[in-house]
């Protein structure tokens, strides 16, 4: 009979007595306790039994004893049961088949409600385990969880992401013999108290955790982190102010601090006002709700500074009439404080309070020999003078005549206005001031071309040109 027929014929023996045909193909199969096994001798029929593999890896064989399957294949098995009965029998044919296959196990341990062994079915996850060991026997946020597989290796398990977020990224698939164990972590009791969160109280934080997490277990901020205050009181009576804006805004791990038992972290939203910052030297204006006693230039930062041509001299607080009484007009200089870094003003804002800074309305004009003549907004310095007016028109050109600046001034409605000639080039050598005269508004600039001949621009390329023609002319030396 060929290999081919005794297969056939196998298979069909097999179907007759109702076996899985999977299992009993299965030569790759490794035998291990609970399996049911048929062991048949061939015309030994009384020697033929159906046993399950003890919890040691052992069977016991009519008349061969007890022998160890446990980690062979059926083959393998069939082999060493065969070598068992030699003893009692001459060339024994033995023929073993996995009736009943043992059932795929987990094991769970640690704070469950029922840890134990279970049944695995295929493409069964961490969730249905630890549903049917009766879920945890606590918070996911205070335990940490471990799959222990074969050959050494860890798994960690994400309970929060698991059980609060329901990310399946976190519900992992089992393997056979997997051991899924729940520990508690070493936790502080905290308490998070005030106004400024949603759902204050008493909480039992992991041990290492800080302002972060105590504020997420207390549900989060209920006003922005600009107007809440923060305090974490420690049990022996010291306190650290909390920075809620580096915190919340620029995630800065260092304002995390941590906390320690018997901590109260108290969050309490600030007295604020609204506020409003407008006008056409301000970059983003707008009303804003801000802590109470904030200063002008606090206001401006706000809103974001100050445009490159803002009028800081010219600012002022537009503030609501009070009891019947006209609108008062306050006028603020910000420049020193913001240009100059100077302390700046003491005026304090009030609720309704509208700080404006315009933009420069004082402009001079540049014309002649400049690269790029035009009028422009005078600059609020302290001294802006003729140099400074050429330096904002991008600086003279080559055939500039810097010493003979005039000056154009206007004197009122009817009046000639006044021409004021001035010698740039000698303030820019000796430093003589008078020569750098302060502008006023609606000044005029006019910086003329030289009169001596261009000898290198011009003269030279006619001379080149004129000789060239020359030479082609026929007059050559």
């Amino acid at each position: 009979m060929n290999t081919l027929s005794r297969r056939i014929l196998l298979v069909a023996a097999a179907l007759l007595l109702g076996l899985p045909l999977a299992a009993r193909a299965a030569d790759e199969y490794v035998l291990g306790p609970e399996d049911v096994l048929q062991i048949r001798v061939a015309r030994h029929q009384e020697l033929d039994i159906e046993v399950s593999v003890l919890t040691d890896g052992s069977v016991s064989v009519p008349r061969g004893g007890s022998v160890m399957v446990q980690g062979l294949t059926v083959p393998q098995a069939q082999e060493k049961v065969a070598e068992a009965l030699k003893a009692v029998l001459v060339n024994p044919q033995v023929t073993i088949s996995v009736k009943v296959p043992r059932p795929n196990r987990v094991r769970v341990t640690g704070l469950v409600n029922r840890p134990g062994t279970f049944d695995l079915k295929p493409g069964e996850r961490v969730m249905d385990v630890l549903a049917e060991a009766g879920g945890l026997r606590g918070k996911p946020e205070l335990a940490h969880c471990t799959i222990f597989r074969k050959g050494g290796v860890m798994v960690p398990v994400d309970l929060v992401a698991l059980h609060i977020k329901r990310d399946p990224a976190a519900n992992l698939e089992l393997q056979p013999l997997d051991v899924v164990d729940v520990q508690e972590e070493a936790t502080n009791r905290i308490y998070v108290s005030g106004r400024a969160v949603k759902a204050p109280g008493q909480f039992d934080l992991t041990e290492g955790l800080g302002v972060v997490e105590a504020l997420a277990m207390a549900g989060g901020l209920l006003v922005k982190p600009e107007v809440g205050r923060a305090t974490l009181f420690h049990k022996d009576g010291t306190t650290e102010k909390v920075d809620l804006v580096a915190i919340h805004n620029t995630q800065d791990p260092s304002a995390n601090l941590k906390l320690k038992p018997g901590d109260i972290l108290d969050v309490q939203e600030r007295p604020t006002s609204r506020i409003y910052v407008n006008g056409q030297g301000v970059r983003t204006p707008g009303e804003f709700d801000v802590e109470t006693g904030l200063t002008v230039v606090q206001a401006l930062a706000k809103a974001g500074g100050f445009t490159p041509n803002a009028a800081l001299r010219k600012a002022h607080i537009e503030r609501a009439p009070k009891d019947g009484q006209p609108q008062e007009v306050i006028p603020v200089d910000l420049y020193d404080a913001v240009q100059k870094g100077e302390k700046g003003p003491d005026l304090m804002l009030e609720a309704g309070d509208t700080l404006v800074v315009p933009e420069i309305a004082a402009r001079v004009s540049i014309f002649g020999m400049v690269r790029a003549a035009g009028s422009y907004p005078m600059p609020e310095v302290d001294a802006f003078g003729v140099s400074d007016a050429i330096g904002l028109a991008g600086g003279e050109i080559k055939r500039a005549n810097l010493k003979s600046v005039r000056v154009v001034r206007r004197q009122g409605a009817g009046t000639q206005p006044k021409v004021i000639k001035v010698n740039v080039a000698k303030f820019r050598k000796n430093g003589d001031m008078s020569q750098n005269i302060a502008l006023l508004d609606g000044d005029t600039i006019v910086v003329p071309e030289t009169g001596r001949p261009d000898f290198f621009g011009r003269i030279v390329p006619a001379i080149t040109s004129l000789g060239t023609f020359g030479y082609y002319m026929g007059f050559r030396p």
